[in-house]
């Protein structure tokens, strides 16, 4: 018996008719469960990366953004970049139909969303924008990068 991944449901056994049929085994191609975690997208839209330049906490802080005594300035910067993201989302959300996907403020301040081809200009255009880069999406049979001398890489 095979179980399907992606819904979890086992189809129909029975022990007379199957025999060891119905042990149940999950049997998937890492390709099928990348294409079903694959963003719905037409032809016009694209995945894309926007970095802001408000800097990130870490940017600001290293380290010591850990430290008690940095709590509260960690929390100002936070609510800085978020504001700032705020206002992008705003902006873009108002023009275009924008998928937010995920945002980040502590290693880079940046924000991916899906977005209509057409949006990637206005979003360049946008007071704090830093750069605007295109998402290419990694799937689990992708082959891996190489790098000569990186120990454990083919």
């Amino acid at each position: 018996m095979t179980i399907n991944i992606l819904t979890a449901q086992p189809p129909p056994c029975d022990p007379a008719n199957d025999g060891d049929e119905c042990t149940p085994t999950i049997t998937a191609l890492p390709h099928a469960l990348d294409q079903a975690l694959q963003l719905p997208t037409s032809d016009n839209r694209v995945q894309v990366l926007v970095e802001l330049s408000e800097p990130s906490i870490a940017a600001v802080f290293g380290r010591d953004a850990y430290l008690p005594a940095n709590r509260v300035a960690v929390q100002v910067q936070r609510l800085r970049i978020a504001r700032q993201q705020e206002r992008l989302l705003a902006h873009v959300t108002a023009q275009f139909d924008a998928q937010v996907i995920g945002r980040t403020d502590f290693v880079i301040n940046n924000v991916s969303l899906v977005v209509e081809a057409a949006a990637v200009d206005v979003i360049r255009a946008f007071p704090g924008v830093q750069t605007v880069v295109r998402s290419r999406p990694m799937f689990l049979d992708s082959p891996r990068p190489t790098s000569p001398g990186t120990p454990g890489l083919p």
